[in-house]
């Protein structure tokens, strides 16, 4: 699914990809570095999720040009 996205976005001409997934869930953290997404930092407190604020790890990656 991961995959199928980036290449919509490539079709589109949006080079700069985003994501934030949950501190603590360590599957999609590994996820997103696993498929070159780089670690941009902690968002602290930052989403309510059913009713808790929880932490935010922000991951990017950048789309090269086309040939």
């Amino acid at each position: 699914l991961l995959q199928e996205m980036e290449e919509e976005m490539a079709r589109r001409n949006i080079r700069s990809l985003y994501t934030i997934a949950r501190a603590y869930s360590h599957g999609m953290n590994i996820t997103f570095a696993k498929n070159g997404y780089r670690y941009g930092g902690t968002l602290t407190h930052n989403t309510d999720i059913s009713g808790s604020l929880e932490s935010m790890n922000l991951w990017y990656k950048h789309l090269p040009e086309p040939a």
